[in-house]
């Protein structure tokens, strides 16, 4: 556990910014296991339109958009990453960095 906290803020801020994009995407564009962000979306309204085709709550509008939503997690994994409990965001960075592989590459297999 010393190791983690001892670890190179570049690191930590690399890793909080591949997570803020994963949990930004996760919550506008997945479904998630047992349709858990797909729940959260419609709770917020996001399926609910308004005559421009946006959602008609402020948050609808904010779960419906990475790059508005990415700000706020961003200020929560800013916070996270200088805490001792920052390594709680890896499973998301390595979950961003997998999609990124397998988009690479997913063409080149045989």
């Amino acid at each position: 556990m010393r190791l983690l906290n001892e670890t190179p803020l570049w690191l930590r801020l690399i890793t909080a910014a591949v997570a803020t994009w994963r949990l930004s995407s996760l919550f506008v564009h997945e479904d998630g296991p047992g349709d858990v962000f797909r729940k959260i979306r419609d709770v917020f309204g996001v399926y609910i339109l308004g005559d421009d085709d946006r959602p008609v709550s402020q948050l609808g509008r904010l779960l419906a958009c990475v790059w508005c939503l990415s700000v706020w997690i961003a200020l929560v994994m800013t916070v996270v990453m200088l805490m001792p409990i920052w390594f709680v965001m890896i499973p998301f960075a390595l979950s961003a960095i997998a999609i990124w592989i397998e988009h690479t590459f997913e063409s080149r297999w045989p």
